[in-house]
């Protein structure tokens, strides 16, 4: 299962790779398991996009990641993949603090945040909110259906029309084989997967 969704990040990062092409240079992937980080960044250097690699380092940290990455390898956007039990908190002492140390230490990158942001208490998920809005830099929630051709029908009937959206009520099945289970918040598969790559 771990497979399945190390898989569905590498293919994020195709669709990024066929997007920016030669423009894109990856700095960095945060991993606690560097093996397993080590093993994907060595297959990604064997594909056609391999020269976006070249300078990739593994970091098994945030902390560790901006200690070592110097102003001109500072990334410009970071991709933020780990679970949402294991970030959107601002309490720095359980190491989920994942969007604040970012902002923190590198203050000029855009975040693109998978869904769902986070899992935690509302109260404290709207801190990381206030944090995120008050850093100023640009953030994202990778639900990629609002920009759909579907969404893009009903945002056109909408303004044509001037009606005022009162409710919306939509359902959506899963992209994946099979919908996301408990195995997707265990423990144990936070380290089986690159959790956080930095873009320059």
């Amino acid at each position: 299962m771990a497979r399945r969704l190390a898989s569905t990040h590498l293919s994020h990062s195709v669709r990024l790779e066929r997007f920016f092409g030669s423009r894109l240079r990856v700095v960095g992937i945060v991993d606690p398991a560097t093996s397993r980080a080590e093993s994907v960044l060595s297959l990604k250097r064997s594909t056609l996009a391999g020269t976006a690699y070249e300078s990739c380092q593994i970091f098994p940290s945030i902390a560790q990641s901006i200690k070592s990455l110097g102003v001109d390898s500072h990334p410009h956007a970071i991709f933020i993949g780990c679970p949402p039990a294991y970030r959107g908190t601002t309490d720095s002492s359980s190491g989920k603090d994942v969007e604040c140390q970012l902002v923190a230490g590198f203050p000029s990158a855009g975040l693109l945040v998978e869904k769902p942001v986070a899992t935690g208490p509302v109260d404290e998920v709207k801190l990381v909110g206030s944090r995120l809005v008050d850093s100023g830099v640009p953030v994202s929630v990778g639900y990629m259906l609002r920009y759909g051709a579907a969404v893009a029908k009903m945002k056109e009937i909408i303004a044509e029309n001037k009606l005022e959206v009162m409710m919306t009520s939509a359902r959506y099945v899963m992209g994946e084989r099979r919908g996301v289970s408990d195995w997707y918040h265990h423990r144990h598969f936070v380290t089986d997967m690159p959790t956080i790559s930095l873009v320059w």
